[in-house]
């Protein structure tokens, strides 16, 4: 699904660390029933390459999460996937 798309796909890197934003994007939307980017019209490739590459905007998180909440979701949006946790970090993360 595009909207779960990383940064590195857009430059034909596929590796694991575009699991743990996906794993990001699905946090948010389990927290506000709503897709990570909150707009319909992200749906496409295209339309997400411009926003996460062009204009660098991360998803957006939900109004009124805890510190905890904020932290993990910044540490799976972390753009340079070489410095973005591991999913063995986060599960030690206080946000679990």
């Amino acid at each position: 699904m595009p909207s779960y798309l990383s940064s590195e796909v857009f430059s034909g890197h596929i590796d694991a660390p575009m699991d743990i934003w996906a794993l990001g994007c699905i946090v948010i939307e389990m927290l506000t029933e709503l897709p990570a980017w909150g707009e319909s019209f992200l749906s496409t490739e295209e339309y997400l390459r411009f926003f996460i590459e062009y204009l660098e905007l991360l998803p957006k998180k939900a109004k009124g999460i805890s510190f905890f909440c904020c932290d993990f979701l910044e540490k799976c949006f972390i753009k340079d996937p070489s410095k973005r946790w591991i999913a063995d970090m986060l599960l030690d993360h206080h946000f679990l």
